[in-house]
This record gives C-alpha cells, structure tokens and sequence, in this order.
C-alpha cells in the first residue's frame, strides 16, 4: 500500500512500506514539513492575485509556512489552501493584500502591517479578535482612535489644551467666551441652513438661487409655483391699481388709462386711441379698423381682447310677423409674452353684418390678432349671425352668438330673440357681446334689453318700421317690425367689432 498525505502534506506511510528508508521520510517529515509549519518563514512576491497550494509532498512548500512575508506591488487577492491552518502575514508589499480561500470570508491585511489570521477552510478569519489586557509601550495615535497622550483620562479642554482651538479642529478660532465673530472668524459663504443667505452679496439674497419653496404674498411674493401671472381670482384681494396692470376700479366695464378715451356708461362705452399711445404715455391701443400693432421700445408682452362684429336683424314683408334680431359677437382675451419689441402683429376688427331688405341679416366679422414678423398662435372671435327675414306669415328666428378661438379668456356672443307673429306686433332685439339673449321687443315702448361687456342689441322703434342698429361694439342688430300698412322693412345692422391691445 502507498502512503498517504495529511492536510499539512506530512507524509504518512502504510504498514511495511519504505523498508530500510522509513527513517529519511521521518526525518523530512520532522525536520521539514513539520517544522515548517510551527516555524518556518516563507517571501512570497505579490504583483498580482496569488494562489498558494499543498501538494503530497514533505518537502518544503510556502502554503505550508507559518509567517508568510508579503513584497511586490501589493493591492491583490492572496488565496491560500482550503485547510485549518493559523498565517502570520507581514504585508511588505506596497498596497493592501485581501487573503481568502476559494470562497467565504475575507481579511484585509494593510500596507507595512502584520496580522494573525486563521483560515477556516471554508473562510478566513481574525485569528486574535480579543485581549483581557494590553500594554502599549507608547501613546496610541489620534489616527488609530486614541488620544496620542499617555493621560490616563480625557483631555480636559479647559486645562490641557493652550491656545485657540481652530474652527477646522471644532473651535471658534478666538479665545472670546461669546460667539464667534463671523467676519473675522469664518470664511467662505454661510449657508441658508446656518442662518446665512448663501451668497457672498452684501444686497439682497437671490431668489432664485437661494430660497426655494413659495415665496407667501405677505413676503412680497405671488403665493403660487406659477412662471406666469399670479392668479388674481385667488391670490389678489382688493383693487388692482391701473400701474400695475389692474383696472383701479371694481366696474366690470373698460378701465380709462393714459392715451385712452372712453366715452358713455357702461355697458354702451365707446372707446379710442388717442393716436400714439406710447408717446402719449397711454398702455394700449385701440382698432376699430383692421390695421397693424408694432411692439413699442421695452415691450415684451401684452394683452389682447378681441371682439367680433354683430349680426344684423332679420326683414319682415307684409303679413308676415315680426324680423329676428342679430346675435352679439364673440369676445375673447389672450396675453402674449416672449415678444420682440419693433416686431409687428396683424390686427382684423369685425364689420357689423348688414341688416338687408327682403333677405337674412348678414354675419358680423371675425376680429383677430395674429402673425405679422412677431410669430404669436392667433386669438380670433367670430361674428353673430344674422336673424332670420319673416315670409310667408313665419315670424323671423334670432341669430347665434359668435364664438371664439385661441382665448385664455372667452365668451360666445349673446343670441337674438326671434321675431313675433302677424297678430303680436313686436321684433326681435339683437343679441348683445357677451352678454344675454335678446328679447322680444314691443313696437310701443322701443326698450332695448339683452346688455353685455361691450355692447346691446338693437330693437325696433314705432316710427321707422325698420330695425334698429345694435348698440356700442359687436352687439346684433334688431329684426324689423310688421305693420299691415307698410310692406318690405329692413332689419337693423350689427355694431362693428373692436381691438385693444394692452401692454
């Protein structure tokens, strides 16, 4: 039978075998294997990740040594056999060395440091993890958790420290026993956090940059994570002067500012430009024809309200009833930002629609602001339709409001009432912009209901048959009334359109 191996490579011979020789393999055994792993001290060179084996020998072999004596460039894996066996590693190496087995638990030995570890076989461990006492032949080092003192105690601030203790070491630099000064005795910005503004500005703290959140109203503030306009529904209470953008008032009609007349009572205000508007100091502009805005010097926004053209009344013909009133136009608003100041935007106001003879009433037009060199997405609102002519004993029906397009803010034009029958002696009033339908109108009193924003719609009078024209901007004109005694009438024309563009 051959010999065997132990973990540790000790050679172990069978019953009868190495007749005459047993004693030279003994002798390696005790003066080789065996010492080599109570005492022996192996060099192994570490330049990359290293593996030491055992290999059924007695002879001499590094896996086998107690002190393994690392050198090279270090900062690899050392992997030694999978057996019980204690390592004394002295990393000469210039970079830390993990030893391990194939698999399980690692120990790290640092550069110029020696350690004890313990391979498990299955890991590698600490082989000292514990002392009952221990004697240190000089002060431990700060670096290494100690005090680098031999004082048996803490150190007292107080009586062993002399000097300034440095804000870098927790001081505050200064032997003052108040605060620290914080100009003299700090550099650099203090944080928002520690009370600074985190700004070396000696002004104002940058609210961009340096406060985040919502900034309250009472702090001077909108209230709101908006990029845009505040919300003056929610975030606004009282009246918004006329230099900030407000109207100054709490009418719900147009507001008069610098360059701007306004003439009449709401809701019949006739508005205009005095020409100009920037050099008068003026903050708009007013169309009531179709022309061209050029964006003054400064100007990077503005507001647009549009509003289309009514449309006119619808005819009677004898015997046959009353006409149908015109309905009111549209009526949008848009604020536009971003803008170039000298670039231009196409302006479009409305006409009224006509109100004809022995016909429909026609359709009021479309006001918009749109496109000139300054590209913007257009607000347009379009033009009451014309009521409808009375024929053949049919009262005349009342035209649609306008509608809108392209507005953060829009209404649809009121609608007009329809005409009465043969026997009921009454027309239909025009509807107003913006506001409420029409309603019938009574030859005998001429009252002109159906009011809105910008203008009513217009009813019919006893005494010229025809119907009446609608009154102030875009509002529909009144259908005509029937008289038995007198034939074709014509209805009355819807109220021409306006634009106003604020900045």
């Amino acid at each position: 039978m051959a010999s065997t191996y132990s973990n540790l490579k000790i050679q172990l011979m069978a019953t009868g075998e190495n007749s005459g020789t047993w004693g030279n393999v003994t002798n390696d055994n005790l003066g080789v294997a065996i010492e080599q792993a109570i005492t022996g001290s192996v060099d192994v060179t570490i330049n990359g990740d290293t593996t030491l084996t055992l290999t059924d020998t007695n002879a001499a072999q590094n896996a086998r040594a107690l002190r393994l004596n690392l050198g090279g460039s270090g900062g690899f894996n050392l992997t030694v056999p999978a057996i019980q066996k204690l390592y004394l590693i002295n990393n000469a190496s210039l970079g830390a060395v993990v030893v391990k087995n194939a698999s399980g638990s690692t120990v790290t030995v640092p550069t110029a440091k020696t350690m004890w570890v313990f391979s498990t076989g299955t890991g590698v461990v600490d082989a000292v993890t514990h002392l009952s006492s221990l004697t240190l032949g000089s002060a431990l080092p700060i670096a290494s958790g100690g005090t680098g003192s031999t004082s048996t105690t803490y150190a007292n601030l107080q009586t062993n420290v002399t000097g300034t203790l440095p804000i870098a070491n927790g001081g505050t630099g200064t032997t003052s026993t108040t605060f620290a000064n914080l100009q003299s005795n700090v550099s650099g910005t203090l944080p928002i956090a520690n009370g600074g503004t985190g700004s070396t500005s000696t002004t104002y703290a940058n609210l961009q940059t340096n406060v985040t959140g919502t900034l309250p109203i009472a702090n001077g503030g909108t209230g709101t994570t908006s990029t845009t306009f505040a919300n003056l529904q929610s975030n606004v209470s009282g009246t918004l002067p006329v230099a900030n953008g407000g109207t100054g008032t709490a009418s719900p009609g147009l507001v008069q500012g610098s360059g701007i007349t306004i003439t009449g009572t709401w809701p019949n205000q006739t508005i205009a430009s005095s020409g100009g508007s920037e050099a008068q100091g003026g903050r708009g502009q007013v169309f009531t024809s179709s022309g061209t805005f050029t964006l003054p010097t400064g100007v990077t926004a503005i507001k647009a309200t549009v509003v289309a053209g009514g449309g006119g009344g619808g005819a009677t013909s004898n015997q046959s009833g009353g006409g149908g009133g015109g309905g009111g136009g549209g009526y949008a608003i848009q604020f536009f930002t971003g803008l170039t100041p000298g670039n231009t935007l196409s302006v479009t106001v409305g006409g009224g629609g006509a109100g004809n003879s022995g016909a429909n009433g026609s359709t009021g037009g479309t006001s918009s602001v749109a496109s000139g060199s300054q590209s913007i997405s257009t607000v347009s609102a379009t033009g009451g339709t014309g009521g409808t002519w009375s024929q053949s004993g049919n009262p005349g029906s009342g035209g649609a409001g306008g509608g809108t397009s392209g507005g953060a803010w829009a209404l649809s034009g009121g609608s007009g009432s329809p005409g009465g029958g043969v026997d009921e002696n009454w027309s239909g009033s025009g509807g107003a912009t913006a506001g409420a339908a029409g309603t019938r109108v009574a030859t005998l009193n001429g009252s002109i209901p159906g009011s809105g924003p910008f203008g009513r719609g217009g009813g019919s009078a006893f005494a010229n048959q025809g119907g009446n024209a609608g009154n102030g901007y875009g509002a529909g004109g009144g259908g005509a009334y029937f008289n038995a005694g007198i034939g074709q009438a014509a209805g009355g024309s819807g109220s021409a359109g306006f634009v106003w563009i604020e900045y």
